[in-house]
């Protein structure tokens, strides 16, 4: 049997235009990755899960709860991971990421969310100049 977040990521998939989907899964994903270990990490690293949630930050950037659940997951699997980063870097996280903190801007949440995301990828020298010079 697969685990958790493989039946949630591949929900995600199945249902890539229903954001009530997406927000459902991103709610469980981060609530789960609150208080797992590093296996957590390593799931969404293996089922292509960063660039879902990504996806999931680009399509419903008018949606806070969102927001605020794919920065804290971004938080949390890109620290210390520099495979994750490489992903971000590749993705565009960066503008992802300022483009729903801007959206949500009066939302201390989605704040606190975004800038520990964009802390822990800021120690890569690569995506610093993507935070500097942002079109979004």
């Amino acid at each position: 049997a697969q685990g958790g977040i493989y039946v949630i990521l591949t929900a995600m998939r199945a249902h890539r235009d229903s954001k009530t989907i997406f927000g459902d899964c991103m709610r469980v994903i981060r609530n789960i990755c609150k208080s797992s270990s590093e296996s957590c990490k390593l799931a969404i690293m293996e089922m292509h899960g960063v660039e879902l949630i990504l996806s999931a930050m680009k399509l419903c950037k008018n949606m806070r709860q969102i927001q605020e659940d794919g920065c804290l997951i971004l938080w949390y699997v890109a620290c210390d991971n520099d495979y994750v980063q490489d992903i971000l870097l590749k993705k565009d996280a960066v503008s992802i990421i300022l483009e729903g903190m801007t959206y949500h801007l009066d939302d201390k949440n989605v704040q606190h969310r975004g800038c520990g995301a964009l802390h822990v990828m800021s120690f890569n020298n690569d995506l610093k100049p993507m935070m500097i010079f942002s079109e979004k």
